[in-house]
């Protein structure tokens, strides 16, 4: 639904393939909130990653095989409040623009394309509006977004990898001193 900004800042931390393992270094995250910056009232998120472990081509179909890496981030209380908030609401959204319009058409026999057209532009005009109206509000002046103020993702190249997103450049450059590794700059 919400199409990721640009990140500024990047630090990439090498893993290996072993013996059908996935083997890193432990990460390790600042003792501080990656949203706002705050030390105080620090709490524990799961952040859940999907990291590529094999990509397999025959013909025209590509199979790709994920290790799940989970990772508990020190992320403060309000700010992990006004990021579960946007998560709850963005997948109820989605259920809900997935499952009524196919109801309603078994129900009253509607066109279904037009049902979906109909959930899902209006889904996205009340994400909007419940975005505004009810997490925004729920934000300190220091936020930097609503929801997950970072994201990792893993590159389908020979060198594996995972690349950790920030926005913040204090946060990024500690995380990369706590890690050994160099901080990127996106440009």
């Amino acid at each position: 639904m919400i199409k990721k900004k640009q990140v500024k800042f990047l630090v990439s931390i090498p893993y290996e393939l072993r013996e059908n393992k996935l083997w890193m270094q432990t990460i390790v995250w600042p003792d501080q909130c990656p949203c706002c910056g705050s030390s105080t009232q620090l709490g524990k998120f799961e952040y859940f990653h999907q990291t590529r472990y094999s990509q397999v081509t025959t013909g025209t179909q590509t199979t790709t095989t994920s290790y799940p890496l989970v990772w508990e981030v020190p992320y403060c209380l309000e700010c992990q409040e006004h990021a579960q908030t946007a998560t709850s609401w963005k997948y109820g959204i989605i259920g809900i623009c997935l499952f009524v319009p196919l109801i309603l058409w078994l129900a009253i026999d509607a066109p279904p394309l037009l049902l979906y057209a109909l959930f899902i532009v209006g889904g996205l005009v009340l994400y909007k509006i419940i975005v505004e109206t009810v997490v925004k509000s729920k934000l300190k002046p220091t936020c930097l977004d609503y929801s997950i103020a970072f994201w990792a993702s893993s590159p389908p190249t020979d060198e594996h990898r995972i690349i950790f997103n920030f926005d913040m450049e204090a946060y990024a450059r500690r995380f990369a001193e706590l890690n050994q590794a160099e901080l990127e700059f996106n440009e």
